[in-house]
């Protein structure tokens, strides 16, 4: 079971995930992302037509 749940995955929660896992925190981190992944955000999809 974790110590701490980060809910949103965006830059924001992806600092929060790492201070806390540098804390020696076990930690899960969740976010709606349709893309099933953490940090969607931040990325480009190139495959979408998003510009380079």
């Amino acid at each position: 079971m974790p110590d701490a749940v980060v809910i949103g995955a965006g830059p924001n929660g992806l600092v929060a995930a790492n201070l806390l896992a540098d804390a020696g925190s076990a930690l899960e981190a969740v976010a709606a992302s349709p893309l099933g992944r953490l940090g969607a955000g931040g990325r480009a999809d190139r495959d979408a037509g998003t510009p380079r």
